[in-house]
């Protein structure tokens, strides 16, 4: 039996709710960059939200990808499952690309 798992949280979302220039900025970090991202075949991206200023430096980040990270630290979240067929949140911005 298993006595000490590691278990994590994770928040499932649209893909929707990052721009396109995130997710470019995602497939250039796959498996390096300032925090773990790991590709989910061609459906999105497991993203660590860690300490946000510290894993996710620069400006390079929209707005609304911050928002997410933060939605996801705040709910006690330690990845984001940014999915193609995850689940959108009206109370965050939307994008068509």
């Amino acid at each position: 039996m298993i006595t000490d798992p590691f278990v994590f949280k994770v928040l499932d979302i649209s893909t929707g709710h990052m721009t396109k220039d995130d997710s470019l900025g995602l497939d250039a970090n796959s498996h390096s960059g300032p925090a773990p991202v790991y590709e989910l075949h061609e459906y999105g991206w497991l993203v660590y939200v860690g300490e946000i200023e510290e894993s996710w430096p620069g400006e390079d980040w929209s707005e609304a990808f911050r928002k997410v990270l933060n939605a996801a630290k705040e709910l006690g979240c330690d990845y984001v499952r940014f999915d193609r067929d995850g689940r959108e949140y009206p109370e965050l911005q939307k994008f068509e690309w």
